[in-house]
């Protein structure tokens, strides 16, 4: 009996060891390769829609002076 005992507190220990290590594996945190660029994508993103806006007025200024 007392034999039978320590199997099961040994396959408990096992167990809960195994429970620990597999959650911390599946719930880590990737490092995503692209995931520092994403805020540069945003600067990059500010500067083109200002690039965009400066482009568009120089447009309409030099029509504006076309038909002077």
């Amino acid at each position: 009996m007392k034999n039978k005992r320590n199997w099961l507190l040994i396959g408990s220990i096992v167990g809960a060891v195994g429970g620990i290590v597999t959650y911390t594996i599946l719930n880590q945190r990737t490092l995503d390769p692209f995931e520092e660029g994403k805020e540069d994508m945003e600067d990059l993103e500010g500067d083109n829609m200002v690039s965009e806006g400066a482009m568009t007025s120089i447009n309409y200024e030099n029509r504006k002076q076309e038909k002077k």
